[in-house]
């Protein structure tokens, strides 16, 4: 077949690999492909797949095999899926099905201006809903072109759902077919980053159908398709921060009486519409957006609904809003847990608990289990005993009991795990009895009773790290300053460091005192050290405002050690 090369098994599976060539087979079998054609060292064809669109699939093909290859499915850029393979495959297994043509180009180029123009008229006579795209394409001087003519499109979409409805059963994938075609007419528009013409139409299609009788027809499929790709439209123009501002709120009004019209069908609020609102508007718009809700929200039926229209204003504030306005938000819109959930998180619990008598029983249970993984388990216990009064059956009494039964358990492992700490002291056993008994509130009398019998038993090096890892820097300073520094040597640079910013003058007397004692054992590895911490010193003296002391002390420094000939060489080298 010319000089267009055929692909083995092999080859087409190195290009888009086994699984897209077994399932290209299974096109090519079924009869999926339509329209071969070559033209030069090109192969087309029309596959059909999942979309009531068949997907146009194009492979160009050089002396060493594929040189690009393409589809319109939604993974084809690249040409690598299951598509392309079908065609392959084709070209290979059944290559006289491809009609041989001149290349477009060149069978245009000869064509007269009448010729193209009748040409364009058959094509329209096929499909006379692409009338506008055709109009919109035509090479105009910007200023004369005309904007697409809303009413126009609306009557459109208008007919072609009247028309489904008129026979039994409805013609809903030929209507969503004939419905696509002129939302081309909206892509074509953006493709030309016309994004204002593009949403005349997006809002044109959207509106009628959400104006039709039978409107949970829009929601199914095919149907629900257009009014998928029409939110991804309407979203590109949003993206499009030049749109004026009059265009971006006739867009956020059509979104928002779909999510409406969504809620009252089904009880639910779609996510895409969601997501864009959170994603591409200001926030001025988000303001706005939020009054309208509001306003919805107060004219709710049900608290269901009311919630649901609560939870994506919480989505727009976002976590920018404060205290104050996230609760005005719960409070007005029933989503109380949201809001001691919250307050839990922020460690206001009392609030908390003073707000819990909103809640429903489930989410009240909720609440329980919040604070008791937050080590309030008395709390918890409390909240629900005071809702449980007297009813001694139900969910509220299974969870006491469990509850109750949990707690047991849990101070026995606490008592078991002070036991392991005490017979054999660790910060690995410390931590692990930490988690224990915050888990049932008894962490704060018990920290301080270890803490206290670390220092009784000497253990002065493991009472550092804990106080260390606890960020109790005031006290490890005072351990380091009443305990013998033999015994926190280890840990006494670490404090020094976490001390440099709020207590200099504390950190400096630790770094002078390890100077000292690097000294004195007499190695040149130790001398290095120390100069490296001379370094130190000069450089924290200087942060904290007593750099002019630092003169004095260096020279104070080299006369007591002035007999070292090896300290003063490597003082030499550290320019010291």
């Amino acid at each position: 077949m010319g000089d267009i090369p055929t692909l083995q098994d092999g080859e087409i599976e190195k290009r888009v690999g086994s699984r897209a060539l077994r399932r290209g087979w299974e096109y090519f079998q079924k009869g999926a492909l339509r329209q071969l054609r070559r033209q030069g060292k090109t192969i087309h064809g029309l596959c059909r797949g999942t979309s009531f669109e068949p997907y146009r699939v194009r492979v160009l093909f050089n002396d060493a095999g594929v040189a690009e290859a393409d589809c319109s499915c939604p993974i084809g850029q690249g040409g690598y899926c299951k598509h392309v393979a079908a065609l392959l495959v084709a070209w290979r297994e059944k290559p006289q099905a491809f009609r041989a043509l001149e290349e477009l180009e060149n069978a245009l180029d000869r064509c007269t201006r009448r010729e193209l123009v009748e040409i364009i008229k058959k094509l329209l006579e096929l499909h006379p809903e692409m009338e506008e795209a055709v109009c919109s394409w035509a090479p105009k001087v910007a200023a004369d072109r005309s904007p697409p003519d809303a009413a126009a499109y609306r009557s459109q979409v208008k007919a072609l759902l009247q028309q489904a409805g008129r026979v039994d059963p409805p013609e809903w994938e030929r209507t969503a077919e004939r419905l696509w075609a002129i939302l081309e007419i909206a892509e074509a528009f953006a493709s030309q980053r016309e994004s204002e013409n593009a949403s005349v139409v997006y809002r044109a299609i959207l509106e009628e159908m959400l104006a039709y009788e039978q409107t949970q027809e829009i929601f199914h499929w095919p149907l629900s398709r257009i009014v998928d790709a029409c939110v991804e439209g309407l979203e590109k123009v949003l993206a499009d921060r030049e749109t004026a501002p009059d265009i971006r709120t006739g867009v956020l009004r059509i979104l928002l009486s779909l999510l409406r019209r969504n809620l009252e069908l089904f009880g639910s609020l779609r996510e895409d519409v969601g997501e864009v609102f959170r994603r591409q508007t200001t926030p001025t718009e988000k303001s706005l957006l939020s009054q309208w809700i509001e306003s919805l929200a107060g004219l709710a039926d049900s608290q269901a609904i009311k919630r649901l229209w609560g939870g994506l204003l919480l989505e727009l504030a976002g976590q920018e809003v404060d205290m104050d306005g996230f609760a005005r938000i719960c409070r007005t819109t029933g989503r109380h847990f949201d809001l001691v959930r919250r307050l839990v998180l922020w460690g206001r619990v009392e609030e908390a608990l003073q707000e819990a008598q909103h809640l429903a029983e489930d989410e009240l249970l909720q609440l329980a289990d919040l604070l008791d993984a937050a080590g309030r388990s008395s709390q918890a216990e409390q909240l629900v005993e005071k809702r449980l009064a007297d009813r001694p059956q139900g969910p509220l009494a299974d969870w006491i009991a469990r509850h109750r039964q949990t707690q047991e358990h849990k101070n026995r492992l606490v008592d078991l795990a002070e036991q392991i700490f005490r017979l054999e002291p660790s910060f690995e056993a410390f931590l692990q009895l930490r988690q224990a008994a915050r888990s049932v509130g008894r962490w704060d009398p018990l920290r301080s009773e270890l803490l206290a019998h670390l220092e009784q038993i000497g253990q002065w090096g493991l009472l550092a790290r804990i106080l260390l890892e606890e960020k109790e820097l005031g006290r490890a300073l005072t351990l380091l300053q009443t305990h013998p520094a033999e015994h926190l040597e280890t840990w006494e640079t670490e404090i020094a460091q976490m001390a440099e910013q709020l207590y200099p003058a504390e950190a400096l007397e630790i770094y002078r005192r390890r100077v000292d004692r690097l000294v004195a054992q007499r190695t040149p590895h130790h001398y290095a050290e120390a100069c490296r911490l001379l370094r130190k010193i000069r450089s924290l003296m200087k942060r904290s405002g007593t750099g002019q002391e630092w003169p004095a002390y260096l020279a104070d420094f080299r006369a007591r050690y002035q007999g070292i000939a090896a300290l003063l060489e490597e003082l030499a080298k550290a320019g010291l």
